[in-house]
């Protein structure tokens, strides 16, 4: 640990505590969301930006409209479909840092005991990057497999019944059987978030981070899973 950061007790670590942590946090992000939003808006505007309902014609029911804009607005949506592949790589990739900053500031204060100021933050954030990029691709990696197992049993059971049952059934029975790997991919973004705090918390590697986690998550898979749980369900 450096001379310039302490770790704060776990009584004293709580988000509310870091308001402008977590401003920046959002800041970044709705960066990244005009960044992706802008092409989309400008081909919307430039077909319909004379009309007094605005883009209101592209959302009526039907989508014809919108198909119409779609089919002769090729070069829009090509620039629309790059701009999104790069707000989120950058989102996902980039975002690390931002995160890792925020996860600094919520677990350390200077050692007059102040809250860790922009560039301390970001200092340790950049440190954490490699171990924080290894976790998030072993974490996309087991979740598209898990998620890749679902869909994949949803074909196999759907098609199984489909003769018994008919159609509608066998589709309804595939969605239950899919829905249960709901679990592990559930579980496995409740490790990744333990094992990120643990990289930043512990300045340790990531697959050691990743071994910490998973015995933490052991001890008390309810109480993480939910606190985790909770959390998605609203942002979802």
């Amino acid at each position: 640990m450096n001379d310039e950061v302490l770790l704060v007790p776990p009584s004293a670590m709580h988000a509310r505590r870091r308001p402008w942590a977590i401003l920046g946090v959002w800041a970044w992000q709705a960066a990244l969301a005009l960044v992706a939003s802008g092409p989309a808006a400008a081909v919307a505007r430039s077909a319909y930006g004379g009309d007094p309902r605005g883009d209101a014609p592209l959302w009526k029911p039907g989508g014809h409209a919108l198909l119409d804009l779609l089919a002769h607005s090729s070069a829009g949506i090509g620039a629309i479909s790059t701009s999104a592949i790069i707000a989120l790589t950058v989102g996902v990739v980039g975002g690390l840092v931002p995160v890792a900053a925020l996860l600094v500031a919520i677990a350390h204060a200077t050692r007059e005991r102040r809250p860790v100021g922009l560039a301390l933050a970001t200092r340790d954030a950049l440190r954490a990057f490699p171990p924080l990029l290894l976790l998030l691709v072993l974490a996309g990696c087991a979740t598209a497999a898990a998620v890749g197992t679902g869909v994949l049993a949803f074909d196999l059971v759907a098609a199984w019944a489909h003769d018994a049952l008919g159609e509608a059934r066998a589709q309804a029975l595939g969605a239950a059987v899919a829905l249960a790997f709901l679990v592990p991919v559930s579980a496995v973004g409740v490790v990744h978030d333990l094992a990120r705090a643990t990289v930043v918390r512990f300045r340790i590697a990531g697959l050691r981070a990743l071994l910490v986690a998973a015995a933490t998550f052991r001890r008390a898979p309810r109480a993480l899973w939910w606190s985790w749980a909770w959390r998605a369900l609203a942002a979802l």
